[in-house]
């Protein structure tokens, strides 16, 4: 019995163990451009991230030297920048956003996409001005983990 369960493992595919691979770029004001503000939160939120086991997030340090390779780190990118680079950090989902600010709130836009697939995943979240932001980091990281859990279970159900 120890033996055929050995050799099932053996023989199942090798993508049913992966853990999905994510990149979290760093999410950029109203007009697409980098902010100071956007880069902050990313941290907040890839903090809040990385308790989670069944993901693995890219690190930014390879993100960012790709990034700087090629010449990016100044200006916003664009959707196919973004895809190109998912796909040489060999990302399974892409994370992008923006900031808003509104009358005394904050609005931001999660955009997800699986890279293979193309299927985009995308949600806005409100903060009050004041508002506490690691707790709102925490409602994306569940939004963002949901939606990736359902998207591999259901790809898991067909080899």
């Amino acid at each position: 019995m120890k033996y055929l369960i050995i050799i099932m493992l053996l023989c199942s595919s090798p993508a049913a163990w992966a853990v999905p691979r994510l990149a979290l770029f760093d999410l950029v004001d109203g007009k697409g451009q980098p902010s100071e503000e956007g880069a902050n939160f990313t941290l907040i939120l890839l903090t809040a991230m990385s308790s989670i086991d069944s993901i693995e997030l890219i690190e930014r340090k390879e993100m960012f030297r790709i990034m700087q390779e090629r010449n990016l780190l100044e200006s916003g990118l664009t959707e196919q920048q973004y895809r190109d680079l998912a796909d040489i950090l060999r990302a399974d989902y892409l994370v992008t956003g923006r900031i808003y600010r509104t009358d005394g709130e904050k609005m931001i836009n999660i955009k997800m996409v699986h890279c293979l697939r193309g299927d985009v995943f995308g949600r806005a979240f409100c903060v009050a001005k004041d508002g506490d932001v690691e707790a709102l980091a925490k409602i994306i990281t569940d939004f963002i983990s949901s939606k990736i859990i359902k998207k591999e279970e259901s790809l898991s159900q067909y080899p």
